[in-house]
């Protein structure tokens, strides 16, 4: 049995580059606190990430990760007395497209990848989880479905799709690294990824991926309609202030996206989502 574990809702501030290695890495994306605090404990950030992928090895179907969201919480172990055992964390994500396939209030374990840390406390400003559960989902062939002339262009209510072959779609993720500080909460990450896509009927193909996450808490997409009336299907253009962490009320954005003020992300252009704006292993 799991219960959630405390968050912090405290958006993390951050002055300088520090660490090496992994940690350096990732303090690019987010830099290091800037002031002494006690050792926070290991766990991740809560909520939607994006991650921007790296291609190491594979072709085939399996080939077109760019980038992806997925959602991620973390959790601990039931202790005495019925209380949360703090030393004892497990963490899980889902990516968006099997997370569509759920019910609001479920999180099924078969669909969730799922994670133990190796130690309670960062070393190094790294929180380490080597080994996740592999989750795989078939997906059934669907017909295409064209947009209803009156919700052309409106992807928040446009029953509109393309047409997708039955396959199944596996991740198994690996060597997840979370980079972590007092005031920092597993808000960035690295992690390997071998993600497996079968045809009904025909051979698996496998790709090696390497993610680079940022917590993108309210606003991960920066895909702007640019027609007022939206009307007109396909006229979808990169707006960069999306992914900003403050509200641009003079464009309609009533809340910021929910990243650091403090990290490096940006629009992309390709796949019309905030991601982050540096590279690492060849990104």
């Amino acid at each position: 049995m799991y219960a959630s574990i405390l968050q912090y809702a405290r958006s993390l501030r951050v002055s300088r580059l520090a660490g090496a290695g992994i940690a350096a890495s990732l303090a690019v994306v987010l830099g290091a606190a800037g002031c002494d605090q006690s050792t926070p404990l290991c766990r991740t950030g809560t909520g939607t990430y994006t991650v921007k992928y790296n291609l190491i090895s594979g072709s085939g179907a399996c080939a077109n990760l760019k980038a992806d969201i997925v959602y991620v919480n973390s959790y601990n172990a039931v202790g005495e007395e019925g209380k949360p055992d703090l030393e004892k964390v497990s963490a899980a994500l889902m990516p968006k497209q099997f997370a569509e396939y759920l019910d609001r209030a479920s999180f099924p374990d078969q669909l969730a990848a799922w994670g133990s840390f190796t130690t309670a406390e960062p070393s190094g400003n790294i929180c380490s989880i080597p080994t996740l559960t592999e989750t795989v989902k078939a997906f059934p062939a669907l017909e295409a479905i064209p947009d209803d002339p009156e919700n052309a262009g409106d992807s928040n209510i446009s029953d509109k799709r393309d047409a997708t072959v039955a396959q199944t779609v596996s991740y198994k993720w690996s060597n997840w690294q979370l980079y972590f500080s007092a005031a920092h909460a597993g808000n960035a990450f690295l992690i390997d990824l071998d993600y497996t896509v079968t045809a009904e009927g025909g051979a698996a193909s496998t790709c090696k991926y390497q993610g680079l996450g940022l917590l993108f808490g309210q606003r991960p997409s920066c895909s702007k309609n640019t027609n007022e009336d939206l009307k007109t299907p396909g006229n979808y253009v990169a707006e960069a202030a999306r992914c900003d962490a403050v509200a641009h009320p003079d464009l309609g954005l009533g809340t910021g996206s929910g990243v650091d003020p403090d990290a490096n992300f940006k629009c992309d252009p390709e796949t019309l989502l905030c991601v982050a704006n540096v590279n690492y292993g060849g990104f």
